[in-house]
């Protein structure tokens, strides 16, 4: 349904270009244009009852899902994240600008039915981009909904295998034991056009994801299957038997190359992802800095100087470069839905603002042009500032992933190595962590009812403080992953041979100690005050970390708005005014103290 739904709007869009055609054409007859206007009104009209129904049906297909069995919580996500795409498309901005439009053919305005037919086409345009994005969220949350559907298949009927082969030893019937051998290999032909359709779901997306190839293994099984059907009808059941056990394993190991390969390829989009959002970032930031510096460059030439047309030429320039990374950005938003939105109303901007560039350099229009080329600026490192949140939200969800993944048994998984990049956040989250451990004591397993103060139960290897060998390691290496990242910023810092660094050597040498005492297990109460002493002189360090790195290379300035008006005559108001107010402060009426001073107060703030 969104799909024809997306046809259509496809053809609205082309209908809308068609009527901006027409009206910049003088031979078209008012009446033809005023009549597609109402056409156009009646198919936007549809489009939305379309919206309305299928944002309807999905509800239902959500409600229905979640009765079944709960829906998984990122699949879930992705399905409001799909609705509230839908919700912007279904605003009366498109319907309010068809119905300002035919006022307009009306009243015979031509000039501002140019400007309203942007207006317009760009909505269009928006609309279109937004249903294409919702569409392909939409297939590829189809499509690992149906991955885990079929995993899940899989493992249920590989633990029915399992069952019947253990009632091979019961007193059930020959007849009995073939039936439901069949009924299972039948599930598992199902099951095999169930991969079938999955194929062509993955194949539909625009960025198909690598989920193997399983025919070797669908091949093996239904061997195995049909194997173990014909030994029983042979009364061979020790060999059914074995069949039934690779039959099994091989249903498992499908499911299991489906969700390896269905993670690694989620997980490789990711990476591609942020990988395009460095890019872009880098890009967006070079143009800002060029456009920056064009514009000061015209704003100290005039108009007749023929280096003039020289930067008309490379604004032009920057236009073309910015088509580039539209093209990109646009690619992006289409895999994040997050941040279309914003992306698309920037993008409008700078293509707007970039168009009245062009038009203000070919008039000599100096001042407008300055006004236009900052906001260009300003919508680029908008996008900038949204791009640098965005990755570093997907690099903080990684790192979840990372740690929560079990992939690794090392104390200490998911968390920065030496050498790994570390933040001051990382940081005081695990000093935060080593103070609450020192500070609760023995744990359980520790001392035990009974033991003397101070002892050291030797079975548990722990000490005063309730830490075993295994938790001092772990701290230990945290300690020296601490020291050695806050070594690298300081030497970072002092590279301008200012010394700038030299402010954390305090907090480097009470790592250091408390990292001795730690591989030392020189246990005591003092190590408790070392660490707090630690986590607050990280605190104060914080500022400077992180202001490392940040040179006054570029001031930002805000843009001014200059007073265009009769400057002469405001001036001699000011004189009139000042000459008034010295007239009343010559007189000296007969005031009280008091009253005396609130006049002089009010002097004061007059001028």
């Amino acid at each position: 349904d969104l799909d024809q739904l997306f046809k259509k709007t496809q053809e609205f869009q082309k209908n809308i270009s068609q009527l901006k055609k027409e009206t910049m054409n003088s031979k078209s007859s008012d009446w033809n244009k005023l009549n597609k206007v109402q056409q156009l009104k009646e198919e936007q009209s549809t489009l939305l009852e379309s919206l309305q129904k299928i944002q309807n049906e999905m509800e239902k297909s959500v409600e229905e899902k979640n009765q079944l069995s709960p829906m998984n919580e990122e699949l879930m996500e992705k399905q409001e994240m799909i609705e509230k795409l839908l919700e912007e498309l279904m605003d009366d901005e498109l319907k309010k600008l068809l119905e300002d439009l035919e006022k307009l053919f009306q009243q015979n305005d031509k000039e501002q039915i140019k400007d309203k037919m942007e207006e317009l086409n760009q909505s269009s345009e928006d609309m279109k981009k937004q249903l294409d994005r919702s569409l392909e969220m939409l297939k590829k949350m189809q499509l690992n909904e149906r991955i885990d559907d079929i995993e899940k298949e899989l493992k249920d009927l590989a633990k029915e295998q399992d069952e019947l082969k253990e009632k091979l030893d019961d007193k059930l019937s020959k007849e009995e034991l073939k039936k439901q051998q069949e009924e299972l290999n039948k599930k598992f032909e199902d099951l095999k056009k169930d991969l079938d359709e999955l194929d062509k779901l993955n194949k539909d997306l625009e960025n198909p994801m690598d989920l193997g190839n399983l025919d070797e293994l669908k091949e093996q099984v239904t061997d195995d299957l049909n194997n173990a059907k014909e030994n029983l009808d042979q009364g061979k059941d020790k060999k059914a038997g074995e069949n039934q056990k690779s039959a099994s394993e091989g249903m498992n190991s499908m499911a299991n190359q489906l969700n390896a390969k269905q993670q690694q390829s989620n997980k490789k989009e990711q990476e591609e992802d942020m990988k395009s959002l460095r890019n872009i970032l880098e890009s967006l930031m070079t143009l800002s800095f060029d456009q920056e510096a064009l514009m000061n460059k015209f704003t100290k030439i005039a108009t007749q100087d023929p280096i003039y047309r020289k930067l008309g030429r490379r604004q032009q320039r920057i236009i073309d470069e910015t088509k580039i990374i539209k093209d990109s950005l646009l690619a992006l938003a289409k895999r994040q839905p997050k941040i279309a939105s914003f992306i698309d109303k920037e993008l409008n901007a700078i293509e707007s603002n970039q168009r009245m560039s062009v038009e203000n350099i070919d008039d000599h229009q100096k001042k407008e042009l300055s006004k236009h080329q900052q906001l260009v600026m300003t919508s680029y490192n908008n996008l900038a500032l949204l791009l640098n949140e965005a990755l570093q939200s997907m690099q903080n969800q990684m790192q979840s992933e990372m740690a929560g993944s079990g992939s690794c048994n090392n104390p200490g998984k998911g968390r920065p190595k030496p050498g790994q990049s570390m933040s001051t956040g990382d940081m005081k989250e695990m000093l935060k962590k080593q103070l609450e451990q020192m500070q609760k004591g023995p744990n359980p397993g520790g001392k035990k009812p009974g033991d003397k103060p101070g002892s050291q139960p030797g079975s548990t290897g722990q000490n005063m403080m309730g830490l075993g060998n295994k938790e001092m390691a772990k701290m230990a290496a945290e300690q020296t992953a601490i020291r050695q990242r806050l070594e690298q910023l300081r030497n970072e810092m002092n590279k301008e041979g200012k010394g700038s660094g030299n402010q954390l050597n305090p907090l480097l040498k009470e790592l250091e100690e408390q990292e001795k005492n730690l591989i030392n297990k020189n246990i005591n109460k003092d190590m408790i005050n070392r660490q707090q002493e630690i986590l607050t002189r990280l605190l104060e360090s914080e500022k400077a970390i992180m202001e490392r790195g940040y040179e006054e290379k570029r001031e930002s300035k805000s843009g001014k708005d200059e007073e265009n008006g009769n400057k002469i005559r405001f001036e001699e108001y000011n004189k009139s005014k000042l000459k008034e107010i010295e007239l009343l402060k010559s007189s000296d009426p007969s005031l009280k103290q008091y009253y005396k001073e609130k006049a002089n107060q009010y002097f004061n703030l007059s001028e």
